[in-house]
């Protein structure tokens, strides 16, 4: 399993709820909101199987990015304390 940052950009139809709903599927209920729009996931998938996955739950002018958080790699300022626990556990 990794962890995985995911963030994006919905341009003109904003379906926030939509794109939600993919992250938490594909991170099969594993996740954290460090800010409105990053999810940190924890997946068994790779970071282009979850792209493929989302894209399914956005419109084709809207922007994702998916990438790998090495569990010792990553600094937060003022991120509520429970997401820096879940990373940290």
């Amino acid at each position: 399993m990794a962890t995985y940052s995911i963030t994006y950009d919905l341009i003109k139809s904003k379906d926030y709820t939509k794109i939600i709903e993919g992250i938490k599927k594909v991170s099969e209920g594993n996740w954290a909101r460090p800010t409105k729009s990053q999810w940190i996931i924890i997946s068994t998938k790779t970071s282009g199987q979850i792209r493929d996955f989302l894209k399914n739950y956005m419109d084709s002018d809207d922007v994702l990015f998916v990438i790998e958080v090495k569990d010792d790699n990553w600094a937060s300022w003022s991120v509520a304390r429970e997401v820096t626990n879940w990373l940290n556990s």
